[in-house]
């Protein structure tokens, strides 16, 4: 029998899978949080983020461990918005979405954006270390 090329099915390529959306920046304005409105975005929260302390310090560092499992696992309505462990302060789901800090399930120390490590003069967000013990009516 003699090749026929229209009695042969055409050769398909291989099934590549289907392309992946990149995250979208957060455009949900409960993702930024700062000093005056975490009560309102989180109003069952009892205490504020902050850093941990020296894990020597056993009552500090006890005080703040049940602190953190209030706040630990708060999230914005994005999903990707939460306050980092190491220092307490917010990363936004922008800053999650971009790159520019490790999503909450992957997070080590050292994976904050820079601002987190000192230099966050002029930054609206909330930082731990520089927030968590200003006395609000709200909270009082």
């Amino acid at each position: 029998m003699a090749y026929n090329p229209s009695s042969e099915p055409a050769p398909q390529p291989d099934p590549q899978p289907a392309p992946q959306p990149s995250p979208l920046p957060c455009g949900n304005a409960q993702c930024h949080v700062n000093r005056d409105n975490l009560h309102k975005i989180f109003p069952d929260l009892q205490v504020r983020p902050r850093p941990g302390p020296n894990p020597a310090v056993k009552d500090d560092h006890d005080t703040w461990s049940q602190e953190y499992d209030q706040w630990g696992a708060l999230k914005c309505p994005c999903g990707r918005g939460y306050f980092c462990r190491e220092h307490g302060s917010w990363i936004s789901g922008e800053e999650v979405g971009s790159g520019i800090a490790a999503a909450s399930d992957e997070q080590k120390q050292g994976s904050c954006p820079a601002y987190h490590y000192g230099d966050y003069i002029g930054v609206t967000s909330y930082i731990g270390e520089r927030d968590a013990f200003v006395v609000q009516p709200d909270l009082a």
